[in-house]
C-alpha cells in the first residue's frame, strides 16, 4: 500500500461512511437489498484496511493479533452461549462486546 496510499484511504473512509450511514438511516439498516450492498461494501473496505496493514507488520504480530482476536471470540461466544447463568442485560452486553471486539481487533 505503500504504493497506493490512495487505496488505503478510500478503504478508510468508505469504512467509516458506511458505519455513520447504518447508525443514522434507518432505511438503510431495514430495507433488505440496500442493507445486504452496504455490508459487503463494509466487510471489503474493512478487508483492504486489514490486509493493508497485515503487510506492514511483522509476521509475528500479525499471528498474536490473530490469536488474541481468536481467543476473545470464543470467549464471548461461549459466554453468550451460557444461557444457564447469565440473564437478559448481562448477555446482551456480551454478545454486543463480541460483534465490537470482531470489528475492532482485528485492525
Amino acid at each position: 500500500m505503500e504504493s497506493n496510499p490512495a487505496v488505503l484511504s478510500v478503504a478508510a473512509l468508505a469504512s467509516i461512511a458506511i458505519v455513520l450511514g447504518f447508525s443514522f438511516s434507518p432505511a438503510a439498516r431495514q430495507s433488505h437489498p440496500l442493507n445486504l450492498v452496504l455490508l459487503f461494501a463494509f466487510t471489503a473496505a474493512e478487508g483492504v484496511l486489514v490486509g493493508a496493514v497485515s503487510c506492514q507488520a511483522a509476521t509475528e504480530v500479525v499471528v498474536l493479533a490473530f490469536g488474541i482476536t481468536a481467543g476473545v471470540t470464543v470467549g464471548l461466544v461461549g459466554g453468550c452461549e451460557d444461557r444457564e447463568h447469565t440473564h437478559g442485560e448481562q448477555q446482551d452486553i456480551r454478545c454486543a462486546l463480541l460483534v465490537h471486539t470482531d470489528r475492532t481487533t482485528a485492525l
